[in-house]
């Protein structure tokens, strides 16, 4: 299936007046709640009815890429609450589906509940198709909160093809909140320049390698050569063909102007910067940086960038088809059940933190490299 961005759209949100100020402090222990707390609720209030102002204000706004944000934002009707005895806003806010307008009238809309902190988005419900995939928010957790721990036996590996003079290298490390960061690089092993001649031989034929390569998307260009693929059990790289990976990154479907693979990759001596033709159909070059990891997007002026591009927590299913996540979103396959044991496109779009197990996560290049590592995900 093909997968393709769609450029941020601006949305408006609406903030009203201040009355009074809060701010969220690092840490905190409730001694009185406001709201119910059962045992096994999702989480806890911890007051209501807040008015918020200042930069925590914004973060809705900001944080979910909605366009031009007010800088003196205020927010009424927010929430405190605690989950995992971390402390988070809840606020509500009423957006388009899919933004812009159809004819004959507004958009549909949709109210999405946002957790966020002083400056960063926690989660958004329900998936949202664009405030969701360009800025990757999950959704929000629907069970009682239970530590997640994730443990990376081997940490990095590598291989390197000696006729090339490139060395492709894989790293994990344990993130928060039972995430794991992953790094991909390919790096000249040589003293001088080195010019590779394009190959697409990538590892496992039919596996697009998330995020940046393999994609041919708007914006994420499958000209980076290298990347990266999860997949959910314990797998050598010869046991990985025929097994599909997990999708990390959901998509909106959209058509994008054409945009013709790379020819070459010009190395500097040492180094992991590739100087590239990007798009053979356009003048010009490109300097990558061949390094990609979950904490950076790519973008042609810079290559790969600090982003708000979160450490890997889990894995999207769905589409798009249901009122709530717009006409047209890619998040994998649905979940196969025994009534419906085919996977289907017709489930609601949902961002799955890892279950406890063993996953892979494949590392591999244009030109054929390929390297795996493993890591391990406990609950409770």
């Amino acid at each position: 299936m093909r997968k393709e961005v769609l450029a941020a759209v601006v949305i408006a949100v609406v903030v009203v007046s201040a009355v009074s100020v809060f701010g969220l402090v690092s840490a905190f222990t409730p001694s009185s709640p406001s709201g119910a707390v059962t045992q096994g609720s999702v989480y806890q209030v911890v007051d209501s009815n807040l008015t918020l102002g200042g930069q925590a204000a914004g973060v809705p706004c900001t944080g979910l890429d909605l366009g031009s944000c007010p800088t003196n934002a205020t927010l009424t009707d927010v929430e405190l609450i605690s989950y995992g005895g971390v402390p988070y806003y809840l606020y509500s806010e009423t957006l388009p589906n899919g933004g812009g307008t159809i004819a004959g009238g507004s958009a549909p809309t949709s109210v999405y509940t946002v957790w966020f902190t002083n400056s960063s988005v926690y989660c958004v419900s329900p998936a949202h198709p664009l405030t969701s995939t360009l800025v990757q928010n999950p959704t929000c957790p629907t069970v009682p909160y239970a530590p997640v721990t994730i443990d990376v036996p081997v940490a990095t590996a590598s291989t390197e093809n000696a006729t090339l003079g490139l060395m492709l290298g894989l790293s994990l490390h344990a993130g928060p909140g039972g995430s794991v960061n992953v790094t991909v690089d390919d790096y000249n092993v040589l003293g001088t320049g080195n010019n590779l001649t394009a190959a697409n031989r990538w590892p496992i034929p039919g596996v697009e390698m998330f995020l940046w390569s393999g994609a041919d998307t708007c914006g994420v260009p499958g000209n980076m050569p290298a990347g990266y693929a999860i997949f959910q059990g314990n797998y050598s790289l010869a046991s990985l063909n025929g097994v599909q990976p997990l999708t990390t990154y959901a998509f909106p479907l959209l058509e994008c102007p054409y945009e013709a693979p790379a020819t070459y990759y010009a190395f500097y001596p040492h180094s992991y910067a590739a100087q590239s033709n990007p798009f053979s159909n356009i003048a010009g070059t490109a300097l990558y940086n061949v390094t990609v990891d979950t904490a950076c997007r790519w973008t042609p002026e810079n290559g790969c960038i600090w982003s708000l591009v979160a450490p890997q927590s889990g894995y999207w299913t769905g589409s798009g088809t249901q009122a709530s996540a717009g006409s047209a979103v890619d998040g994998g396959d649905c979940p196969t059940t025994v009534s419906a044991p085919q996977p289907t496109l017709n489930c609601p779009l949902l961002f799955n933190p890892f279950p406890p197990g063993t996953y892979t996560v494949l590392a591999g290049d244009e030109w054929g490299q390929a390297v795996v590592l493993h890591f391990t995900v406990s609950s409770g």
